[in-house]
């Protein structure tokens, strides 16, 4: 044998006796909130670079406000900043919707009361810095509600909210409008109200999205008539609504790529029902959504997601015989009736998910207080279901989502998995193999109420959850 040939052998029979490198932990950063409250509710938003900005309010035990609007920043890596109090008043009980662009400016919107009457505003900042005047987008408003606002990476915006004019019984319970508004790219304000809408509208029942370029869409539901989908053209106004379908009750879900690939899902239960029929529409940002396909008849809970390489959309069937989670996977340039239906679990108690990035999606559940779990590529190729939560305490799914790299995350709470207490656990599966890797323990006497998954840089994944506030844990920072 040579002499390199020997270097060679020893170099293999030394790396075979080295142990193995350190699997990435949960690391505890801190407290974002102050403990010792009984509640508080919380929006954030993170930028392309990981910043992190929460916004928090205090309740007291009859869900009242106590104490003033805070927000907080947390920079990419570093511990959580000092807080600050939100300058502007802000309607009773509301918490400010928050969104951030690419490069970092954070746009918050609220309702505040006025002279007995709502006023919407938009104030925005950067990490560091104060939040602007705000400007008044629509006031003397009856009622607005079910605000939402969302920002395209290069600085296009869009903020839209419900109009309650009146409130009665009967066939037409909500006489409301749907409105909304836009900020060009490059502008500093928003321009006039548009009208998309008016009629019998749960407030709450509304989507929006947009995708990279800033073109966006905008959905509700309305008994009786069905979907209505509004098209926003970057730097222009809206299109006319689309009508989906006369059959529709409770909030579209919509999702919408980088690319404009577009999936929107609802359905209509009927009263005294478990379940009825579930439909989902595959589009663009550009042109609208093609024609609904029926998921099911006795189906309830449809979620979708979707990226530039897959579009996933999962339901619930037959809860009433226990539950089975069902889903289609489409790539680019097939139809959702061109997919087969999958089973995904044939028993469930409560599904969570899709979530998908990079086109690997990943599905939980419960069964019997028990968290399982499965992922599939996008040509349809599942894995295995696996059990994360142990079988012998029971257990509570909370969280599901993917980071930056495709990897998805499970997090759930094990009650009296310990001898102080429940535990919140999590697990994370590879992206090439889709499988999860064993569980680990993240915090204990944790509250199962408030928990949020957040991507953060690259693979790291930042956990948010309630105990006596809120604590933030990392995993995968460097």
């Amino acid at each position: 044998m040579s002499v390199r040939s020997l270097s060679l052998a020893f170099l293999i029979a030394l790396l075979a006796l080295a142990p193995p490198a350190a699997a990435a932990r949960w690391r505890d950063i801190g407290p974002i909130t102050p403990s010792g409250t009984p509640d508080v509710g919380f929006h954030y938003a993170v930028d392309s670079r990981g910043n992190l900005t929460f916004l928090y309010q205090q309740f007291d035990i009859n869900d009242a406000p106590d104490g003033p609007m805070m927000y907080r920043d947390r920079l990419a890596r570093e511990a959580p900043g000092a807080p600050a109090r939100f300058p502007y008043p802000v309607r009773p009980g509301d918490l400010p919707e928050l969104t951030v662009t690419a490069g970092g400016e954070q746009l918050a919107a609220w309702v505040v009361i006025e002279n007995g009457s709502d006023s919407v505003l938009v104030s925005t900042r950067r990490n560091g810095g104060a939040w602007s005047e705000p400007q008044v987008v629509a006031d003397r408003l009856l009622r607005a509600t079910g605000l939402r606002i969302a920002a395209a990476p290069g600085g296009e915006a869009v903020i839209m909210w419900a109009t309650v004019h009146r409130v009665g019984s009967g066939k037409a319970v909500y006489d409301t409008t749907v409105n909304a508004a836009v900020r060009p790219a490059g502008s500093a304000s928003f321009g006039a109200v548009a009208e998309l809408g008016r009629g019998d509208i749960y407030p709450v029942d509304t989507a929006l999205a947009l995708d990279e370029t800033g073109n966006g869409l905008v959905a509700w539901t309305e008994p009786g008539t069905g979907v209505h989908v509004v098209r926003h053209a970057a730097g222009r106004g809206f299109a006319h609504p689309q009508t989906l379908g006369a059959s529709a009750r409770y909030a579209p879900r919509l999702a919408v790529a980088p690319s404009g690939r577009a999936l929107l899902a609802w359905f209509d239960l009927p009263p005294r029902q478990a379940d009825g029929p579930a439909f989902a529409a595959l589009g663009t940002t550009r042109r609208g959504f093609k024609d609904p396909v029926e998921l099911g008849s006795s189906a309830s809970l449809p979620a979708v997601a979707i990226d530039d390489t897959v579009a996933a959309v999962s339901w619930e069937e037959s809860r009433r015989r226990g539950g089975r989670v069902r889903a289609v996977l489409v790539r680019p340039g097939q139809t959702l009736a061109q997919r087969p239906t999958s089973t995904v679990a044939r028993h469930s108690t409560l599904s969570w998910g899709p979530t998908v990035a990079r086109g690997r999606v990943a599905f939980a559940w419960e069964a019997k207080a028990v968290v399982r779990a499965r992922t599939a590529r996008a040509d349809g190729d599942f894995t295995p279901a696996q059990t994360l939560s142990s079988r012998r305490n029971g257990s509570q799914l909370l969280a599901v989502e993917s980071n930056r790299r495709g990897e998805p995350f499970m997090v759930w709470v094990a009650y009296r998995a310990h001898r102080h207490g429940n535990r919140i656990q999590a697990a994370k599966a590879g992206f090439r193999s889709g499988r999860f890797a064993r569980r680990q323990n993240v915090a204990r006497n944790a509250d199962k109420d408030g928990l949020d998954l957040i991507p953060g840089v690259g693979g790291s994944m930042l956990l948010a959850f309630g105990t006596s506030g809120y604590d933030l844990h990392t995993y995968g920072e460097r």
